[in-house]
């Protein structure tokens, strides 16, 4: 796999931006691409993980971009900071006229770890005219509790950055920032559904109650998903894994095995 770096000016972000791209060699394309979506800097998911062989294997591009001041993946006013229509629009537009990507929903995979699975499953959601496969890594839904009591003292103004208006988690509970919500409002209106996959670590006390409570809940409302939980906690070890049998099922179906 080349793996190559971009850096340009973005409209979206109104600050410069740069996005690391893992390229197949001797594959032709249209390649499926999957695009990851942080938490932290454009090259972790390279230095962390086995990302570039699992993907490599399953004939698929990697793009991973720098999401470390975005967090909840919107598009905030205040600042100039489009993270929403960067992702969505400003990025693949660029990437598709340098490099050879599908542009079919049924190719394009979104993913990301912790508050990025969040992300990945808002915007994934939100976006099928782009994505047609999610993959949640250690996260996706958000335990409203947990992150008023502990996270907000921990990371002060994180929580005002991500879910504008939100002081307190009954709030967010009734908001269309809730995954549990979005998720239902979405099966509410009868529209079709992404492949959606879901990865946590069984000892992860971040992520575990809350992933189990979002696939639990999908199951009662007949949403087809896979959830797995892998021994583990909230850490690289257990993204390394999850990316990895994940694309492994990609691989699989490519190759016409399940």
């Amino acid at each position: 796999m080349e793996k190559k770096e971009y850096t340009w000016f973005s409209r979206a972000l109104g600050e410069e931006t740069m996005v690391t791209a893992g390229i197949p060699k001797g594959v032709k394309g249209p390649l499926p691409v999957l695009w990851i979506d942080g938490p932290g800097s454009c090259r972790e998911w390279f230095e962390h993980t086995g990302i570039e062989e699992y993907a490599e294997r399953a004939g698929l591009a990697v793009v991973e971009v720098d999401s470390s001041k975005s967090w909840g993946g919107r598009d905030i006013e205040d600042g100039h900071y489009f993270f929403e229509t960067f992702l969505t629009r400003e990025l693949p537009e660029y990437l598709r006229e340098r490099e050879l990507l599908s542009d079919r929903p049924e190719d394009n995979y979104i993913t990301g770890w912790s508050r990025a699975a969040y992300m990945a499953l808002r915007i994934g959601l939100h976006h099928p005219e782009l994505y047609g496969n999610i993959i949640c890594c250690s996260g996706g839904n958000v335990d409203a509790y947990g992150l008023y009591k502990d996270i907000k003292g921990m990371y002060p103004g994180l929580l005002e950055r991500m879910f504008d208006g939100i002081s307190d988690g009954m709030t967010f509970e009734n908001s269309i920032y809730n995954p549990e919500r979005f998720v239902e409002d979405w099966k509410n209106a009868g529209k079709a559904f992404p492949r959606m996959l879901f990865y946590c670590g069984s000892e992860d006390p971040l992520a575990r109650v809350p992933c189990v409570r979002l696939s639990e809940k999908m199951k009662l409302w007949g949403i087809p998903h896979g959830f797995e939980l892998l021994p583990g906690i909230h850490s690289w070890e257990t993204v390394d894994a999850s990316i990895r049998l994940a694309l492994e099922e990609i691989e699989r179906e490519k190759k016409g095995e399940n």
